[in-house]
């Protein structure tokens, strides 16, 4: 659709990075690709969903000087992208917009996950212009079922359509190329909300709204229907049916249809993507957060190329690679795709040469 952001939410663009994949197999040590960071620990919201609603403690921020840090010593080492994202919400870190502005003069391609609150036309107008994207969780399209989901106040609903009205009015404002989308999780309490939440998306003057299904962590107490998707398309149709130029309506259908099956034995995917907490511990995966024997060192002692280059990150990527049994992990994680790729290429079919 002409005006439409052109984007791929489905499989990786591991691809997309030839030079990485082909020192990696070669079997050289190479630096991530990709980092997740976690600049707070803490949210405000308490989501029934989220994927580490298990975890008691929820505190604490990545200190400004070791966010910075972080960002000018990965972008030297070769890492292209950062979500700021996590286990809690990026915006309660009052050294974000700060990192941001970091993060862009060292040349990273950044974008943020956030559930909006905290996103008023000021912090807007600082960080956007640094951002290739930002992705906002919204739950429902009404108030009172938000507040429910979101376990916070209606008043909440009203005060994120806001922030992303302000954000799309400085996007356009400033004519900047950030791409600014809301994401729905597919759950029984907000299926039937799913025509409305679309609506109130478009008219905020966002550039996408996508529905995506829950993910398991077998750790929480909370679960959905697999199948929760397939008494919904008829209202996924007339959410399509609200699409124009400028504003794309996704709803993710090879997601929900993706039932976790592992083709892969072992996680292979460990060098190309890694994680950060606000405790500053980095991990291997978002399935293993505060798990002490998935976490190659902390910032607070070691730099991020120290720990990189470690004895301790070698020695946890190789027991994953060999023994950690992938069928007992999340589904759904975000190494999946990227394991699908690996694997096959470390254990490719006969007679690769016919193309």
């Amino acid at each position: 659709m002409s005006g439409s952001p052109n984007l791929f939410l489905d499989g990786t663009k591991l691809l997309f990075h030839p030079d990485r994949v082909a020192a990696w197999q070669r079997g050289e040590r190479i630096f991530p690709l990709h980092l997740d960071i976690a600049p707070a620990g803490a949210c405000n919201h308490r989501c029934t969903f989220c994927i580490v609603d298990y975890k008691d403690n929820r505190s604490g921020v990545l200190p400004g000087p070791v966010l910075n840090q972080l960002l000018e010593e990965s972008a030297r080492l070769g890492v292209r992208s950062v979500l700021f994202a996590g286990d809690g919400e990026p915006l309660l870190n009052r050294d974000l917009p700060a990192a941001v502005e970091v993060g862009a003069r060292a040349g990273l391609s950044m974008a943020l996950n956030t559930n909006a609150v905290l996103l008023d036309e000021k912090t807007a107008r600082r960080i956007l212009p640094h951002l290739e994207w930002v992705r906002i969780s919204v739950a429902a399209g009404m108030a009172d079922t938000y507040s429910r989901i979101h376990r916070t106040k209606a008043a909440d609903f009203d005060r994120v359509f806001a922030n992303i009205a302000a954000a799309s009015a400085v996007k356009r404002e400033l004519g900047l190329p950030v791409t600014i989308g809301v994401q729905q999780i597919l759950l029984p309490e907000n299926s039937h909300e799913v025509v409305e939440l679309a609506e109130r998306v478009r008219d905020a003057g966002a550039d996408y709204f996508v529905v995506k299904r829950f993910a398991e962590q077998g750790l929480n107490t909370f679960s959905a229907p697999s199948d929760l998707h397939r008494c919904c398309e008829d209202a996924f149709r007339a959410a399509e049916a609200l699409a124009r130029p400028g504003f794309a309506v996704i709803i993710r259908r090879q997601n929900f249809e993706d039932d976790g099956h592992r083709d892969y034995r072992r996680c292979l995917g460990l060098p190309f993507l890694a994680y950060v907490l606000a405790d500053g511990g980095v991990y291997t995966c978002c399935g293993f957060y505060g798990e002490p024997a998935f976490c190659y060192g902390n910032l607070h002692t070691d730099s991020f190329e120290t720990i990189w280059r470690s004895a301790r990150r070698a020695a946890v990527t190789e027991r994953v690679e060999t023994s950690l049994d992938v069928e007992k992990c999340m589904k759904h994680c975000r190494h999946h795709n990227i394991n699908k790729v690996a694997w096959e290429l470390r254990h490719p079919p006969a007679h690769v040469n016919f193309i």
